[in-house]
């Protein structure tokens, strides 16, 4: 009876566990709307977030923060505020700290204020340092501050204001989706007939490091060709798409390519 107990109660606790998806320093920066080293001042619990939250009611913990350091933060916010929100629901991955010490924390705007979860936290590539449902004490970042102001750089001097056409060139049926520098994915859109276009605009505040993909579809949903792309800078390009459904680009205005490019 006991034993029987210990599991059901054991699988309960794991059922209720916050788990995220591993990921790298480079992409938890790059993923996060704001990254800052920070210092918490004050702890309250059961807070609601702004009107139009996603997460209504009192199941929140509000941080008040002093920001030591802004590493990252969505260009038309001019100054982070001081004020943190995370679930106060540990299924919900609600981030627990204490008051006084000192954070790099991660997370993203929600109706206009910073909220942060456990999962999405820059942490260090090396799994055997930290528990990756964690946050960085920043006593403990020594080794990795280097990396984090090398991204800030990066991604401050990366002005990126990307538009991507996607367009079909066939009398084919096919789908289409666009993977932009950040991760970031268009709907997976449905072309039937030839000249259907759509479009997929990165604005500046969703900069990212890695390339952009566009990928088609055959009438199965069996990916058909992909085609991989540095693409920076302030402009648009457009693929057309013909019968064997590989995407081309066949215009491109402003923007900086590096791979299959079409001429300026």
């Amino acid at each position: 009876m006991k034993i029987s107990l210990i599991i059901l109660l054991s699988t309960i606790s794991i059922a209720l566990c916050c788990k995220c998806k591993t990921q790298s320093t480079q992409e938890s920066f790059c993923k996060s709307e704001w990254v800052s080293h920070l210092k918490v001042k004050v702890r309250v619990t059961k807070q609601a977030l702004p009107s139009g939250s996603s997460r209504p009611g009192l199941n929140n913990i509000k941080y008040f923060v002093e920001h030591k350091h802004v590493y990252r933060k969505p260009r038309n916010v001019t100054e982070l505020p001081n004020e943190i929100y995370t679930p106060s629901e540990r299924p919900a991955c609600g981030l627990v700290i204490e008051a006084g010490k000192e954070y790099l924390l991660a997370g993203r705007i929600e109706s206009g204020v910073p909220f942060t979860v456990l999962c999405g936290q820059v942490l260090p590539d090396d799994s055997g340092a930290t528990e990756y449902e964690s946050v960085l004490e920043w006593q403990k970042a020594t080794k990795m501050r280097f990396f984090i102001v090398l991204f800030a750089i990066i991604l401050g001097s990366l002005a990126c204001d990307i538009i991507v056409h996607l367009k079909s060139d066939t009398a084919k049926k096919f789908q289409g989706q666009i993977t932009a520098s950040n991760g970031k994915k268009s709907d997976k859109w449905t072309y039937s007939k030839k000249l259907e276009k759509n479009t997929f605009h990165q604005k500046a505040d969703e900069c990212g490091l890695s390339n952009w993909k566009i990928t088609t579809f055959d009438e199965s949903g069996k990916q058909a060709h992909e085609a991989t792309v540095t693409l920076d800078g302030i402009g648009r390009v457009t693929y057309k798409v013909g019968d064997d459904l590989k995407p081309v680009q066949k215009d491109r205005q402003g923007a900086i390519c590096k791979g299959e490019c079409a001429p300026l």
